[in-house]
């Protein structure tokens, strides 16, 4: 489930007056955004386009990563 949605049930557990609940996913979401790095969409295909210009086409279903990957 994403982040987002789960704020969102906490913020109506709150609002129904669900401490309990409240509480548990008050917790856990804590402990997600402790670990977010951890959520991040991995790269799963890398499509190389050799252009002399530094602003390159992307095909539809690709973005362009603006970051030096070697960089590591």
């Amino acid at each position: 489930m994403p982040l987002e949605y789960h704020i969102e049930l906490c913020m109506h557990a709150y609002d129904v007056g669900n401490i309990v609940l409240f509480e548990e996913l008050s917790n856990s979401a804590y402990l997600r955004t402790k670990y977010r790095r951890i959520e991040m969409p991995y790269i799963t295909d890398i499509m190389i386009e050799v252009s002399s210009t530094p602003n390159v086409n992307t095909p539809n279903g690709y973005e362009k990563i603006d970051m030096d990957i070697n960089e590591a």
